[in-house]
């Protein structure tokens, strides 16, 4: 898998949200003797959202070997073809994307 800036900000934010999980003060019984502050937390829905992102992420394999073995077998035997306008489309398509997040 290739780690883009986008990546690197998702980490950088999920660690900060780690980081500063809101804490409530909770649960007065009744007396003295009987008082108990215990600590909750609760978890916006985009933070369960990004956590979900994140474990996707972490469960994705690095390097698809499916593809690696293709092109390998394809440029061993000499039918590995480059389209120049296909990779400079993608390049300017990723670029954009990236400039828009």
């Amino acid at each position: 898998m290739k780690i883009n800036s986008n990546m690197v900000e998702l980490a950088n934010y999920l660690k900060v949200v780690k980081e500063h999980a809101p804490a409530k003060e909770s649960a007065r019984v009744k007396g003295d003797a009987d008082r108990v502050n215990s600590d909750k937390v609760e978890i916006s829905k985009r933070s369960k959202e990004i956590q979900k992102v994140r474990e996707t992420v972490e469960a994705s394999p690095d390097v698809r070997m499916d593809k690696v073995k293709k092109l390998k077998n394809e440029i061993e035997s000499g039918s590995y073809n480059v389209k120049g306008e296909a990779i400079a489309e993608e390049v300017i398509k990723r670029s954009l994307i990236d400039t828009l997040l």
